[in-house]
């Protein structure tokens, strides 16, 4: 009869993946469970009483530091790069921290060589994934040996997490699907937006595609992932996905006509979404 609650220092669960409308979903389903969420919360300090731990005391955005008694603590830290050797060592570090390095994984200094999630890759932000850290570790193996063409692209981000007993997707075609956030309505970045959510069901689904509707760019998707493995390889692949029935039938021919934009014609459009309640 554990009473548990998450706090979360961002805005939203997971507000690196998923936007409000999708986090507000996760949000729900999570508190159906009986977890109580509290967001935008910080730490300042942990209780302890004679070396057992007693408690916290938080401060959420607006309100005064209180204390939450509780047993167990358990951290999600997520990743911070450990750049202080390279910090010493006068290296360049990237925007977010970590040993800023080219396409071959090499830092300021041509002599050394930075992998993983302490690698910034041209000093924008470092991947908190396994996956780019073993792709890193291949191409430096290759470049060692004198494959001197062998450079790192962009990896992927796309990731499916089972979160207690529903799942959550989050999909991209390029490192701009999180790095932008296209995944959140912006005025006038040309995309189309179609969003279904079921609340009886508790799912959600969100895909975006190019603005002629042609091209899967990515997508979240909540309570039902089933998908994912198809949505996924179509949004890597690059492929015309028109016939694929992903769109509501006539979406993107309407659309151009009532923007009076002639057939095959191919321009920026407002973005468009169609929600099922």
């Amino acid at each position: 009869s554990l009473e548990t609650c998450i706090l979360q220092r961002g805005p939203f669960l997971m507000d690196k993946q998923l936007d409000e409308q999708a986090a507000s979903m996760l949000h729900a389903k999570v508190s159906a469970m009986g977890i109580a969420v509290h967001h935008s919360v910080s730490i300042l300090e942990i209780l302890h009483d004679r070396g057992a731990l007693v408690g916290l005391r938080v401060q959420e955005r607006g309100s005064e530091p209180r204390i939450l008694t509780l047993d167990v603590l358990v951290f999600a830290c997520g990743i911070r790069p450990r750049d202080q050797l390279a910090r010493q060592c006068g290296l360049e570090i990237g925007s977010s921290g970590g040993v800023k390095i080219d396409r071959q994984l090499r830092s300021a200094d041509p002599s050394i060589y930075a992998i993983g999630e302490v690698a910034s890759v041209e000093g924008q932000f470092c991947d908190g994934l396994w996956q780019p850290g073993v792709e890193h570790a291949d191409v430096l193996a290759q470049y060692l040996v004198g494959a001197r063409n062998a450079r790192i692209g962009d990896s992927d981000l796309s990731t499916k997490l089972k979160l207690l007993p529903f799942d959550v997707a989050s999909f991209g075609a390029s490192r701009a699907f999180w790095s932008q956030r296209q995944f959140e309505k912006q005025d006038n970045d040309g995309l189309l937006r179609v969003v279904h959510t079921d609340a009886v069901k508790g799912t959600h689904c969100q895909l975006i595609f190019s603005s002629d509707g042609r091209r899967l760019l990515g997508g979240l998707l909540v309570g039902d992932a089933s998908d994912y493995r198809r949505l996924h390889g179509l949004c890597l692949s690059g492929a015309d996905v028109t016939e694929e029935g992903l769109l509501p039938k006539g979406e993107c021919d309407a659309k151009r006509r009532r923007m009076g934009f002639r057939s095959g014609e191919h321009r920026q459009e407002e973005t468009s979404e169609t929600s099922k309640k």
